[in-house]
């Protein structure tokens, strides 16, 4: 397809309404984490900035609030250009093609410093190396991009990857649902003691409530569940989570990573939000799927790098990686499982399974899946295992205890997360997620604080928005 530069150039002013002094591009940009995270990172020096996240998570919305915020900073409107690599003049044309044209176009001097922002940045072939050499091009003083896989993949980085400072643009967190619905002075508080604030617990049910909510119906806004949806109950219907469920999943992005057969992702997808929170092995999954274990790791490395599902290798009782053993998997945010199963109430092992995923995901949503890790003995069991960054050895450890029920004893059942964090020298926290009991106690010579894992969840989500 061959586009005249003029026409190409009339396409771009469309995307960039700046240019002509509006202020917004396509849609309102809105003030988020991501968003404000972009914009600081893109006033700093520094190699190009990736907004990394899955389908509709809000990248195009960051890149668009660091317009704002370029803006703000007295830039040249001209100077700023966003492109989208999903744009039929993209392809007709190609990245640096169209920043020779813009800079010709629209009269920018030698010297000016641009700014590019290159949306659907994955659609490129060889799409990091693209965007490593746009940000070695004379005159681009900064570069962002939104992509829906991270960088490389399971293949590695390509050459000017390493130089790439990442923003996540993750699920909604459990911080997010309650923020959306007005909840968190309503359910929560923080009051000073000796050691510093203390966050506590205003209304225990009402925590759990929207607790398990967010786990069944956490999608994100912008796919239509909207928090006061279904009769103004905050539960959107099944059919707009599967809507929700096939706006995420059901995208061209497979294909251009070479997975040919959607059928087979959807099983292998639907066996992992079955299993979430549970251990697995390639051939079994390939057993549930009908394809061979290959394919299963095939389509699981894709749902890993599209920020769909995880899964976490076990260390042994002295913390130290097996190679070989089964591995447990988890989907990335937890309404994708009700989306497929429907909602989960009440008490069981699937209600823990999907609680336990839930406080995964708040760990997932900033990056820090890949560092996550869980733990069996003959004592027990350790749900989740954090590596310190800087040793790479157990700095805390998880013991998920949400389906044994309320009351000060459903905390029991501790000795395998005892034995592990003595055995591993865990230096961090050692703790027992629970349903709403509260408290440390001493397990085998070991103190174990027992939180409420919607307590500990909220904590992590907000921990990690810093």
């Amino acid at each position: 397809m061959r586009i005249a530069r003029e026409e190409a150039l009339r396409l771009l002013v469309y995307d960039n309404p700046w240019w002509a002094g509006r202020r917004h591009g396509p849609g309102a940009a809105p003030d988020t984490p991501a968003a404000r995270a972009l914009a600081r990172r893109l006033g700093e020096p520094g190699g190009p900035v990736l907004v990394a996240g899955p389908c509709r998570s809000g990248k195009t919305g960051a890149l668009l609030g660091a317009v704002r915020g370029r803006l703000d900073a007295g830039d040249d409107p001209r100077s700023i250009v966003y492109i989208c690599a999903a744009d039929p003049v993209f392809a007709a044309l190609g990245p640096l093609d169209l920043l020779d044209l813009c800079a010709q176009g629209l009269g920018l001097a030698p010297d000016a410093e641009m700014t590019v922002l290159l949306d659907d940045a994955h659609r490129l072939p060889d799409w990091e190396r693209t965007l490593a050499a746009i940000g070695g091009l004379p005159g681009v003083a900064r570069v962002a991009a939104a992509a829906s896989v991270v960088p490389g993949g399971r293949g590695g980085l390509a050459p000017g990857a390493d130089a790439f400072r990442t923003v996540a643009a993750p699920h909604p967190t459990f911080a997010d649902w309650l923020r959306g619905r007005a909840l968190e002075d309503r359910l929560l508080g923080h009051r000073t003691e000796a050691g510093g604030p203390v966050l506590f617990v205003r209304d225990m049910d009402g925590l759990n409530r929207e607790f398990l909510g967010y786990a069944n119906y956490g999608a994100p806004a912008s796919l239509g569940c909207v928090l006061g949806g279904n009769g103004g109950n905050g539960r959107p219907t099944h059919r707009q989570l599967r809507e929700a469920f096939d706006a995420v999943f059901r995208t061209d992005l497979p294909g251009l990573y070479g997975v040919g057969d959607s059928r087979l992702l959807v099983r292998v997808f639907s066996a992992v939000a079955w299993r979430t929170g549970m251990t697995t092995t390639f051939a079994e999954l390939g057993r549930d799927c009908e394809c061979t274990a290959a394919a299963a790791r095939r389509c699981l490395d894709y749902l890993e790098d599209a920020f769909l599902a995880s899964r976490v290798l076990r260390v042994d009782e002295r913390g130290s990686e097996m190679r070989g053993a089964p591995f447990k998997v988890y989907v990335a945010a937890p309404w994708m499982r009700a989306a497929l199963f429907g909602a989960v109430e009440g008490a069981g092992e699937a209600v823990g399974r999907v609680a336990e995923t839930a406080l995964f995901a708040q760990w997932h949503a900033a990056g820090y899946g890949p560092s996550l890790r869980y733990a069996r003995n003959r004592e027990g069991g350790v749900d989740l295992v954090g590596l310190a960054a800087s040793t790479g050895r157990p700095g805390w450890a998880c013991a998920v205890r949400y389906a044994e029920g309320a009351g000060p004893d459903a905390a029991g059942g501790l000795d395998g997360l005892a034995v592990f964090a003595r055995r591993a020298g865990v230096g961090g926290a050692v703790s027992a997620a629970t349903l709403d009991a509260m408290g440390a106690s001493l397990v085998r010579g070991v103190s174990v604080s027992a939180v409420p894992c919607a307590l500990l969840s909220y904590a992590v989500a907000r921990g990690l928005e810093g």
